[in-house]
């Protein structure tokens, strides 16, 4: 799954950009016109190197806990910016 949008509405280079699959995970990355930063999700699967089920699961975790930390900071995020606006 590929995604890129645009967060300013009518002009500016702010964009999110998110690249992912179910198999083997991704990458987010959010920009502007000075900076980029880029998040990864990778999974981790079972190999010949020693990568044990108990890797994968703790890591499958961590990469969910990773999800939901991020969307729990800009909704609070969001929610103090909106306060501003009942001043």
């Amino acid at each position: 799954m590929y995604i890129r949008k645009w967060l300013n509405k009518k002009e500016g280079v702010a964009f999110i950009e998110v690249n992912m699959s179910n198999k083997n995970g991704g990458d987010i990355a959010i920009g502007d016109c000075r900076h980029k930063i880029n998040l990864e999700f990778h999974k981790w699967h079972e190999d010949k190197y020693g990568t044990t089920p108990a890797v994968v699961k703790k890591q499958h975790s961590d990469m969910l806990e990773k999800f939901d930390i991020l969307i729990e900071t800009l909704q609070v995020a969001k929610a103090e910016y909106m306060k501003g606006e009942k001043e």
